[in-house]
């Protein structure tokens, strides 16, 4: 009896017990929430060389560095790069790093051993021997490079400045042994430099704030002995520095504690990111705190239970943790925290949220109240959905054997439909319309005067009239849009008929109204929305859609798509009449989508997430020129680069890390060589055999397609071969002007050198012709007057003596000459044709025609001479005619200078050839010397003979 009062007893307070731990659980998991976000953890299973990390920082190309206890990792979002002592570090155990305004990352190891990073390489700090040397018994602190290339380094027990060079500068150590000095964060900031002390003596621990050209002092009485770690201390503002002190940290203000924090903690670090103040301590988390004034307030606290060594904010407001025990935890952008975390085997299956009920229904059949702390509804069937109803809430239930309904209000189970029908249900302005497979019922609940509960199902539609299996259904007005596997239907309540049947492509997972009329999302990914008799794909500007699509939501005027690629919110861009991602965090396995009000709930099958940004601002990833190759060779990347001709295939190295966001596009332009902007998510752009030019590269990146970052500029010239440079080209028509002119000149001086020659050859031709001319002419007239004196015509000889002693004066004038003018030589003709009339008084006959344009000819001297003393003493003489005549005709016509000699002699026999007697040979060859096409042509007449010379202009 007793026994079994107190089983019973001890079953009640078990029973409490469990209920109790239950509660506390579900309770703990919903308050987690509160701080607790969407996590990534990067450890040794992900290619770490350890766990145990110190110190995390992200370089001017947004890559991240971890310092490890057994090497240094490079993070670029995808791939972890370990660097250790086969790759040129010091030691292995790295504790810190140092980012300088240069881009380059200094690196200090476990035995003070220095390094820096410099285009992925590991270089040695080359005066590490004189640091080892000053720092042999102590740690460092800090370290930076001042404005003058100055190295400076604090630590404990000692300050330290080295030049450039390597000459100590200043140098500072404690007076006294007993005294331990730390030199705390050593810190160029702007123009001025913030130092922060703390001395451990005997009269207590005194903290030296510097800052400017102020020094505020601080002393706490009564030595701490519990002192855990190392110290280190950060600004707050101006005025204002916190300072870790044994089990604390401790805010400062011109020397003054004005707050404690994390009071009897084991406090690690403590540094300023971004507008927060964190405290690192061993095995608690991480404390933050947000900056108020001089004052630090809003406390939250993370990772419980971890070691935190240190903490960054990368440059989307992602969180990163270095740990002793875990590796690396990455917080994504704080967009998104957990809300509620599932400790119960079986999976979430719906979720429900209002000022009364938190509730989360499981797969067993479990309800839970996560506000209360408590089971609410204990069943054997699947939840399937969460619909709230006047008091209470309705549960739409999936039965293996019949199909119910539960109230919350008095757990009251419903019967409803048939048997082995599907179950859902979907609430429209208050009503409420139930879906089986085959058909529609609308179901109203309502509480009498008498309290009597009234249930009322009207049947819209059976399975006679709707003959494919339902999904999905949404109420618009008195339209019911419902989408089957290869259909949206739209269907008329009022007249319960079935007005439009559209096919669609692709599985639905989801209808929801837009406006008045509806959106389907399938589980390709592809999205519809209804327009008229009409569903019109959605585009969407991004470069990768997602491959499968779990459920959408509207949400104001964004679009909520849960995928399995995590959740991107994308807004309707109205002039490109596309959608433009907004927003992208990578939250794996959603599979609904909760709108309650102003909040955003994402749902997996172990975890509810609260969105805490649902009006996120895109995140526009800042591009970066990691490196520049020239023929495979990296070139320096200087601000306007020149390369020869023959080094003209570049290839540039982009990055644009942007944790948390999976889709980068790069936009990029080389002018120069291209006309419009291109687009590429590949992170190297590569151009070959470029021509000789200025080029400049243009390049932004974008997560969405429509805002993209600042742009960044490159600019570089391919040089020309020397032969195509313009002071080649002009070196070349120089050169090429010069040699014609000095070829011109060389042949103008053979040339004259020749035509010299020739005019010497010629005149000396010339002058041996009418050397053996005017023997010949005085031969002949020597003889005409001794015939006179031998006839005793004494007065006609002295006349013809005369007459040839002023002929021969004539010819004495011209025969220096190589040629005359016609006029002279007529003159001469005229002269001695006066000494030949001597000879015939009145038998002779001489007719002269000439042109007046003949005149300035330029003939022989005494070349027709021979021609007229031919035409007399063998054509008129042998016949003493009495009526011999001589005609004389000269012409210019075409050039072309013609002179005729015509006698009326007795002319040439028909089979007698034409003999030249010497003085006509002498002056063809003369005329000849003048111009090579010159002739002289002897012609036949019916009566007498005719002389024909013809002269054409001088060779040059």
């Amino acid at each position: 009896m007793y026994l079994k009062g107190d089983l019973n007893y001890m079953r009640t307070y078990l029973l409490f017990i469990a209920c109790f731990l239950f509660s506390s659980i579900c309770w703990s998991q919903l308050l987690e929430g509160s701080d607790s976000y969407i996590q990534e953890k990067i450890d040794v299973s992900s290619g770490m060389p350890s766990n145990e990390v110190y110190h995390v920082v992200q370089d001017q190309n947004n890559y991240l560095w971890f310092a490890t206890d057994n090497g240094i990792v490079k993070y670029d979002g995808t791939k972890l790069k370990v660097y250790t002592a086969n790759d040129g570090l010091p030691e292995n155990v790295v504790f810190r790093f140092y980012p300088q305004k240069d881009g380059r990352i200094y690196g200090e190891t476990i035995g003070n051993k220095y390094f820096y990073i410099e285009n992925d390489s590991i270089v040695p700090f080359k005066y590490s021997n004189i640091i080892q040397a000053k720092f042999s018994r102590y740690r460092m602190y800090s370290f930076y490079i001042d404005s003058s290339e100055n190295y400076h380094f604090g630590g404990k027990a000692v300050e330290l400045v080295l030049s450039n060079q390597g000459e100590i500068l200043y140098e500072c150590t404690p007076v006294f042994d007993s005294e331990v000095v730390y030199i705390l964060n050593l810190k160029e900031q702007d123009d001025y430099v913030f130092t922060s002390v703390s001395y451990e003596s005997q009269g207590g621990d005194r903290i030296v704030h510097r800052d400017r050209n102020e020094v505020y002092e601080n002393v706490v009485r009564g030595k701490l002995y519990n002192l855990y770690g190392e110290r280190s201390a950060t600004k707050v503002n101006n005025k204002v520095v916190a300072v870790t002190y044994g089990d604390r940290a401790i805010v400062l203000k011109e020397g003054r504690i004005i707050q404690e924090l994390c009071k009897g903690q084991e406090v690690l670090d403590i540094q300023k990111v971004g507008r927060r103040i964190w405290v690192s301590t061993a095995r608690e988390g991480a404390v933050s705190y947000d900056i108020l004034g001089d004052s630090l307030t809003n406390k939250k606290k993370y990772l419980n239970g971890l070691s935190i060594t240190s903490v960054l904010e990368d440059h989307e407001g992602g969180l990163w943790f270095t740990t002793r025990e875990e590796g690396v935890v990455h917080m994504h952008q704080f967009e998104v925290s957990r809300y509620y975390r599932s400790n119960i085997a079986s999976n979430i299956s719906a979720f429900y949220k209002n000022d009364k009920y938190c509730l989360i229904g499981y797969e067993n059949g479990q309800m839970v109240d996560a506000h209360a702390g408590k089971v609410v509804l204990k069943i054997t069937k699947y939840f399937r959905d969460i619909l709230p109803w006047s008091e209470g809430v309705i549960f739409p239930l999936i039965g293996t054997e019949r199909q119910i309904l539960y109230s919350l209000r008095d757990q009251k189970e419903i019967p409803f439909l048939d048997k082995n029908d599907s179950l859902h249900s979907f609430p429209v302005s208050g009503q409420y319309y139930l879906l089986g497979d085959r058909n529609i019922v609308h179901y109203s609940y309502c509480v009498g005067s008498v309290n009597k509960e009234t249930n009322e199902f009207t049947k819209l539609f059976s399975d006679h009239e709707i003959k494919e299996s339902i999904q999905k259904i949404v109420v618009v007005g008195n339209l019911i849009w419902a989408v089957t596997k290869k259909s949206l239907l739209q269907l008329n309540i009022r007249s319960r008929s079935i007005e439009l049947k559209l096919p669609i492509s692709a599985t639905p997972v989801m209808i929801k109204r837009y406006g008045k009329t509806c959106m389907i999302a399938c589980r390709n990914g592809d999205v519809y929305v209804l327009e008229g008799d009409k569903l019109v794909k959605q585009e969407f500007l991004e470069i990768n859609k997602d491959s499968r699509l779990y459920d959408i939501e509207l949400y104001g005027d964004q679009l909520i798509v849960a995928g399995n690629t995590g959740i991107k919110k994308y807004k309707l861009h109205a002039r490109l009449n596309k959608w433009i991602r907004t927003s992208f965090f990578g939250l794996n396995g959603v599979v609904k989508i909760y709108n309650y009000g102003d909040e955003l709930f994402y749902m997996t099958k172990k975890e509810v997430y609260l969105d805490r940004n649902v009006n996120a601002k895109p995140i526009i990833p800042i591009v970066r020129l990691k490196r520049v190759k020239v023929n495979d060779a990296i070139v320096p990347l200087d601000e306007k680069a020149c390369f020869s001709y023959d080094r003209n295939n570049v290839s540039f190295d982009l990055n644009s890390i942007s944790f948390g966001a999976d889709f980068l596009q790069y936009r990029f332009k080389l002018k120069g060589r291209d006309e419009k902007y291109r687009f590429t998510s590949d992170h190297k752009l590569t151009y070959s055999a470029l021509l000789p030019g200025e080029y400049e590269l243009l390049v932004s990146s974008t997560t969405n397609g429509l805002d993209y970052s600042a742009v960044k500029h490159f600019t570089f010239v391919i040089e020309p071969p020397f032969w195509k440079t313009t002071w080649f080209m002009v070196l070349v028509v120089l050169s090429l002007i010069i040699s014609v002119i000095l070829l011109y000149r060389n042949q103008m001086k053979k040339y004259k050198a020749k035509h010299l020659m020739r005019e010497t050859i010629n005149e000396l031709k010339s002058k041996a012709l009418a050397a053996q001319l005017n023997p010949h002419l005085i031969f002949n007239v020597m003889n005409s007057i001794q015939a006179t004196i031998a006839e005793q015509e004494t007065e006609k000889a002295n006349i013809y003596l005369s007459r040839f002693a002023q002929f021969m004066r004539m010819t004495l004038n011209v025969s220096k000459q190589i040629s005359i003018s016609f006029r002279k030589e007529m003159n001469l003709t005229e002269q001695y044709i006066e000494l030949e009339m001597l000879r015939f008084p009145s038998g002779l006959e001489i007719n002269i025609d000439l042109d007046e344009k003949c005149f300035n000819w330029e003939v022989p001297p005494l070349i027709l001479q021979p021609y007229i003393e031919n035409a007399i003493k063998h054509g008129i003489m042998p016949v003493e005619m009495d009526d011999g005549q001589i005609e004389i005709s000269a012409q210019e016509e075409s050039g072309c200078f013609t002179i005729q000699i015509i006698d009326n002699g007795i002319g040439l026999d028909e089979n007698e050839s034409f003999k030249e007697g010497d003085g006509m040979r002498i002056s063809r060859e003369r005329i000849q010397l003048l111009n090579a096409n010159n002739t002289v042509e002897v012609l036949k007449r019916e009566k007498g003979t005719m002389i024909q010379i013809q002269l054409f202009t001088p060779d040059v």
